[in-house]
């Protein structure tokens, strides 16, 4: 239905954590270069919109469903010959502890002010979300209610490197290796991490990197690249738990920064696009797909309806919501500070030295603007945050009307 492969697993190796997949085909390439392929080497050109939309909305759609998916959830909770639980990798706990919780302090501490606790309440929100995720993966069981679970199956790592995306060129139109002109074919691959796991991990994850990469990129140059615009209105100073020892009055998230009006125009909904790359269109359709797919679904239907009745409250929605929150700024202050290089090719070579650093500053707040709000605010304070907020809240909000 959503033309996405799947490789089939040929050899697992467990005592050296080896897993054999099936080649997928020599075309596929990794989303990142299909989005942006080197053009100052090749002749290639960059995907068009139309292509961008019908990728994020077929891999919304697939992954929703994997998701979902009862049977996967319930092969979760069996155990294996030997008696081990199936998709069980503690190893991966122990890597997230280390590389990534185990950073984030550091990272922020020289960036934030020093005169106060920011960096250290910002790193022990998200430990405490982390060990809190953890724990409910052990007691798979233990739902609040019959037949609602608290986790959903996950692959556990998914970034754009998980995404592979191409066509068998053919001898009468060269270009189908860029995408332009046919339906692309879509695989997924890096599941050696599947196992069951927080509800949104995945979205959260893969939406940081394609966030980034949306805020570092631009199809006009009339803005700086770095620029973005999280969420609408809502003044920064006055948010929950963030000050102005954090953020510069009148900027970071919470600010429209005037987006230049000249760019390329959405094909579906006319929206000009401009300084916004290829990662925002597909992100969207992404998150589009992704939660009309979810709301088919009776277990996780409340997710993206909070009308919907299955014996969930809006206090344990919120719960959740909070816990995609604070991953995704997690996600966004990590790749930003550990894997900048991947993001040089959009920074000009002889323009502004500074660029760089500015953006990494800018993105670094933005993750910290979430977990804080994410971390200290009261419900009601957070549904505002949530209505104003327009990056995720396509992941858990289908309807017309506010949140």
């Amino acid at each position: 239905m959503y033309g996405v492969a799947i490789p089939r697993a040929l050899k697992f190796f467990q005592d050296e954590n080896v897993l054999v997949l099936q080649d997928l085909g020599k075309w596929m390439i990794p989303l990142e270069p299909w989005m942006y392929p080197p053009t100052t080497s090749t002749a290639e050109s960059p995907p068009s919109l139309e292509t961008c939309i019908s990728v994020g909305t077929r891999l919304g759609g697939v992954l929703a469903s994997i998701h979902c998916d009862p049977a996967l959830l319930l092969k979760s909770q069996e155990l294996t010959d030997d008696g081990k639980p199936w998709f069980e990798n503690l190893d991966t706990k122990g890597f997230i502890r280390d590389e990534i919780l185990g950073k984030i302090f550091p990272i922020l501490r020289p960036r934030l002010n020093p005169a106060t606790d920011t960096s250290e309440k910002i790193a022990n929100i998200i430990s405490k979300d982390f060990e809190h995720a953890f724990i409910s993966t052990l007691h798979l069981s233990s739902t609040p209610s019959p037949g609602v679970p608290k986790l959903m199956f996950s692959m556990g790592d998914l970034w754009t490197g998980s995404i592979l995306v191409g066509a068998p060129p053919t001898a009468s139109d060269s270009s189908n290796s860029t995408g332009n002109k046919m339906e692309v074919e879509i695989g997924l691959i890096d599941w050696e991490f599947a196992s069951p796991a927080r509800i949104g991990q995945d979205i959260a994850q893969l939406s940081a990197w394609l966030y980034l990469f949306s805020t570092s990129s631009a199809w006009s140059s009339t803005e700086p690249r770095y620029r973005h615009a999280v969420m609408d209105t809502i003044a920064i100073s006055s948010t929950p738990g963030v000050g102005p020892d954090l953020f510069r009055p009148g900027s970071g998230p919470g600010v429209s920064h005037g987006v230049s009006s000249e760019g390329r125009a959405d094909p579906v909904t006319g929206e000009t696009l401009g300084w916004r790359s290829s990662a925002r269109a597909l992100l969207n359709a992404l998150m589009d797909a992704y939660a009309c797919k979810v709301k088919e679904y009776p277990d996780y239907a409340w997710l993206v309806d909070e009308d919907y009745d299955q014996h969930r409250s809006r206090e344990e929605r919120l719960v959740v919501i909070r816990s995609i929150w604070i991953l995704f700024g997690r996600e966004i202050i990590y790749i930003t500070a550990e894997a900048e290089v991947r993001f040089e090719m959009f920074f000009t070579v002889d323009g502004d030295k500074d660029e760089k650093e500015m953006w990494q500053k800018e993105m670094i707040e933005v993750g910290c603007w979430y977990v804080l709000v994410a971390g200290e605010s009261t419900d009601e304070e957070f549904e505002e945050a949530v209505r104003k907020e327009s990056v995720l809240k396509r992941m858990y909000y289908t309807g017309s009307a506010p949140l």
